[in-house]
């Protein structure tokens, strides 16, 4: 067992840590113990996580603020949102089903539906204000249907209005390559992520999350943007990262993007009254192996110390 421990111990140290996320559950529509055993359902599912979560229990707790902060259950049944290992951490991830529910539930739409297209389906588009002719059959054996060639979302605004966007399978490889945790999977392909496990559902997910940057801000609520800077700050997936001529994947982290990262490590730091070293440790272990990591981690240190002072 993780760390030499007795599963008992583990349990036991594991309901500490999230004992210290119960604070942020009070504003929360979700309930603490309830939310609690199904953490330590998934922490439990294997010796890995539970090593990853006892190596690094600021980030568990992190990441069950984060449950609470969102509002997505875990629940295994609505497949929603988990607690996951990325990275040498435990990180809040939620699935596309999830974030269609958040951009509904926050009144940016009224519905939204997601299509892969395959090689051998019938595909034409007709403007992204017309909804696209598509002959897909989903039961059809995969080889019959050929490579992947991209897929769509239709979606209704509150306005009345439905819309669709289109990607390509050139793009979503793109958001591919840069997430960190499909990177860490090509090193040590022991370290499974979800763009092996469940690639058609993380497809799913990527074409979601362009619309999602038109819907941002639309809604009557702010989980949007919190989830916004959950899923590609946090947790890394991907998608903040563009290609430059003749160059690395590279950031795509604005100024103002790192001052609402640090406003939420300053807001974290405050409410578990967080020693300074405590506050930059967890910055660098966090970030220091993303592109351009210490320039990133450098700069978020030193907003983080002018917000605090």
């Amino acid at each position: 067992m993780s760390n030499n421990l007795p599963m008992s111990d583990v349990q036991v140290a594991m309901a500490a840590v999230l004992q210290k996320a119960t604070a942020v559950f009070s504003r929360s529509p979700l309930e603490y113990e309830t939310e609690k055993v199904f953490a330590l359902q998934q922490l439990l599912k294997s010796d890995y996580s539970m090593q990853v979560a006892l190596n690094n229990r600021l980030a568990v707790q992190l990441a069950m603020e984060n449950v609470a902060a969102v509002g997505l259950t875990l629940n295994p049944l609505q497949k929603k949102a988990f607690l996951i290992p990325r990275d040498s951490q435990i990180v809040y991830d939620v699935s596309y089903r999830g974030m269609l529910d958040i951009a509904i539930r926050d009144q940016a739409i009224v519905w939204a539906a997601v299509q892969l297209v395959y090689q051998n389906d019938h595909f034409e588009y007709r403007g992204p204000n017309e909804e696209p002719i598509f002959d897909g059959d989903p039961l059809m054996p995969a080889q019959e249907r050929g490579p992947l060639r991209g897929g769509f979302i239709l979606y209704r605004l509150p306005c009345g209005d439905v819309l669709n966007q289109v990607m390509r399978w050139e793009e979503i490889a793109r958001c591919r390559q840069a997430s960190v945790s499909y990177k860490a999977y090509l090193q040590d392909n022991r370290k499974l992520c979800a763009w092996v496990s469940d690639f058609e559902e993380m497809v799913k997910k990527t074409i979601i999350k362009r619309a999602w940057k038109t819907w941002v801000g639309q809604g009557s609520e702010q989980s949007m943007a919190l989830l916004s800077d959950i899923l590609n700050v946090q947790n890394g997936e991907g998608t903040l990262y563009e290609e430059a001529p003749g160059s690395r994947l590279q950031p795509k982290l604005s100024y103002a993007d790192k001052v609402l990262l640090a406003n939420t490590i300053v807001t974290q730091a405050r409410d578990r009254d967080m020693p300074w070293e405590s506050v930059v440790s967890y910055i660098y272990d966090r970030f220091r192996t993303y592109p351009n990591g210490k320039l990133l981690t450098d700069e978020l240190i030193a907003i983080v110390n002018e917000q605090l002072r």
